[in-house]
């Protein structure tokens, strides 16, 4: 309960601090929310069919502060009801985002929690981090965000080849837990329109001298009204002389109907499955299981900062060779999304 207290009451203190700035034109607070009702149709756990409810899966209340052209710095928190299924526990805030950047020319230098360039820019292209999250980030094979320093910017005037390094805990937005360290660097063309390519690499020394290494690449069409990604991720998991490897193939495409209205699709393939697949949250899947993610969904926006997002996720799990398949997994949800 204590612990509860000191959450609510830096939430509480960060928002009167950030009006108190906004009010003296010094600051800009903007935030968002989603979540969904979800009704669990079918599951390779038996226990969860059938259970619907409704839950927020994401909340953002973000304070930027400029202090000139140079220096700026954002304080980001979050809030989630637990994905668990089993954990009845309010949505308690905690730090998503907090880093001091410097700026000059083609050159931002980040220091703090700040996003990694894992995914951003996959997130970015795709859109619907409010229906699902990308492929790395859902299999638990990397974070959005990590504790360090990051150096990111353009290597030409168009700034259009575009370079992001990074090195940091490895713990994501958590404290430090051991002497490791990863390394993460992403290098692209992003032009405004077309077709925009990036690859992306990682190593990282974990505890118990395991060490994971990250190779991805990821294309995209960006249209007017159509846009499409694939990308290829592989990870080596080096540990007492043993190499596990994890595959991801993911393609997504996002079509505009009308002004108002969108359709989206994605296929993720994991040919070996995925480690750790059963804690994660608001979606598990069956352990080490070969698997086919499948996302389809209809976006209705009345106004640009408000989504509505009817979906359905299925998992369709391989036939092994020996022992018994799970069963098929098939999520229905309508999700909500709003920005201000």
């Amino acid at each position: 309960m204590r612990d509860l207290k000191v959450h609510w009451s830096f939430f509480i203190l960060s928002i009167l601090v950030g009006f108190s700035s906004i009010l003296a034109g010094q600051g800009k607070i903007k935030g968002l929310f989603f979540g969904d009702y979800y009704y669990i149709a079918r599951s390779h756990r038996n226990t969860l069919e059938g259970q619907n409810g409704f839950w927020f899966r994401r909340i953002y209340f973000t304070y930027d502060y400029r202090w000139n052209s140079q220096f700026a710095m954002r304080l980001r928190l979050e809030m989630a009801h637990p994905g668990d299924f089993t954990s009845s526990k309010t949505a308690v805030p905690f730090v998503k985002d907090a880093y001091l950047k410097y700026h000059t020319n083609q050159l931002d230098i980040l220091l703090g929690i700040s996003p990694t360039p894992t995914f951003a820019v996959i997130e970015n292209v795709w859109g619907y981090r409010a229906v699902e999250k990308t492929p790395v980030d859902l299999q638990k094979m990397g974070s959005s965000r990590d504790f360090g320093l990051a150096v990111k910017g353009a290597l030409n005037k168009a700034n259009t080849i575009n370079y992001h390094i990074m090195i940091g805990n490895g713990n994501s937005n958590k404290s430090e837990t051991n002497s490791g360290k990863k390394v993460m660097a992403s290098v692209g063309y992003y032009p405004d329109k077309g077709i925009s390519v990036e690859a992306y690499g990682d190593y990282e020394i974990r505890s118990a001298g395991e060490t994971r290494q990250t190779t991805q690449v990821f294309v995209a069409y960006r249209g007017r009204r159509f846009r499409a990604g694939l990308q290829l991720v592989d990870q080596q998991r080096h540990q007492n002389n043993t190499i596990t490897r994890f595959q991801i193939a993911s393609a997504f495409a996002v079509e505009q109907l009308t002004p108002n209205i969108y359709l989206l699709e994605r296929i993720d393939r994991l040919p070996k499955g995925s480690a750790g697949a059963e804690t994660i949250a608001y979606l598990p899947f069956a352990e080490n299981t070969p698997a086919t993610f499948i996302l389809l969904g209809v976006d209705y926006t009345p106004i640009p900062e408000v989504h509505f997002i009817p979906n359905v996720e299925t998992i369709v799990y391989d036939t092994p060779a020996s022992a018994t398949q799970p069963k098929n997994d098939i999520m229905l949800r309508f999700t909500v999304f709003a920005t201000f």
